[in-house]
């Protein structure tokens, strides 16, 4: 086993996120409309919709924690997911920083 740092970094919950989101948008840069309509059985969101979920379901987390940051944004609906309606909602609803929510919100 290699020795650890001596000081190693320190990552927030914040960079977490932010990593997350950058990862999903290079995944919906790098897929095509045809691979984004792919589904994987017939019972099965395509990877578009899925990626619509992700978003959707962010928005039911913030319209509750953070009615502000959740002000304007729209849910995307199933099978009418666009590449580029995809990346801009996955990029909104990225952008509210963690700080905007009480910690209250996150454990009741």
């Amino acid at each position: 086993m290699a020795p650890m740092a001596d000081n190693p970094p320190v990552y927030t919950l914040a960079d977490t996120w932010h990593l997350n989101n950058r990862v999903n948008l290079t995944l919906v840069d790098h897929l095509s409309e045809e691979q984004l309509a792919v589904t994987p059985n017939p019972r099965a969101r395509s990877i578009a919709d899925q990626l619509a979920h992700l978003h959707n379901v962010r928005m039911m987390w913030l319209e509750p924690v953070a009615p502000a940051a959740a002000q304007g944004l729209s849910k995307l609906e199933k099978g009418s997911a666009a590449k580029q309606a995809v990346k801009e909602a996955l990029g909104k609803t990225a952008q509210p920083e963690l700080s905007d929510f009480p910690v209250s919100a996150a454990f009741p």
